[in-house]
């Protein structure tokens, strides 16, 4: 168990020299105080990836990071938020294949597969909405502690 706004706000400071070239404002919009259930290391990877490609996919634009409790037994959604490029419709149900990517962008077609993977192994889920030319939002979920 730990306080997620800290891990938040320290990936956010160690990306800042890829947001200011790209001109994105990331915002931390986690409650102070809010404290997650899950393995800070994998979960700091999650975060630094969505992170990443946000910033890839809305440049000069606004990310916004989220998290609130689903339920009083402490499972927890977060959001990364874009007001970037959008995913295509004809793409929306391929990102979290392994490879899939949309080809105007250097990579591999890794990060959202394995993002997927990482948050599978906290029994947690996986969800994007986007409308292209107006963003997209990633969502995950964790389960609440385990007694």
């Amino acid at each position: 168990v730990f306080d997620l706004w800290p891990l938040v706000e320290t990936l956010i400071r160690g990306l800042r020299p890829v947001s200011g070239q790209a001109g994105t404002r990331i915002v931390n919009a986690v409650p102070l105080d809010f404290e997650v259930y899950a393995d800070a290391a994998l979960l700091s990877r999650v975060f630094d990836n969505l992170l990443a490609n946000a910033i890839r996919y809305a440049p000069n634009g606004t990310v916004e990071v989220h998290a609130r409790k689903l339920d009083d037994q402490g499972s927890v959604e977060c959001t990364v938020r874009d007001d970037g490029a959008g995913i295509p419709r004809d793409l929306i149900d391929k990102v979290f294949d392994k490879n899939e990517t949309d080809g105007s962008k250097d990579g591999r077609g890794l990060g959202l597969a394995i993002f997927k993977t990482f948050v599978e192994a906290h029994d947690g889920t996986v969800a994007v909405e986007s409308v292209e030319g107006e963003g997209a939002t990633f969502r995950f979920t964790l389960p609440r502690k385990v007694d």
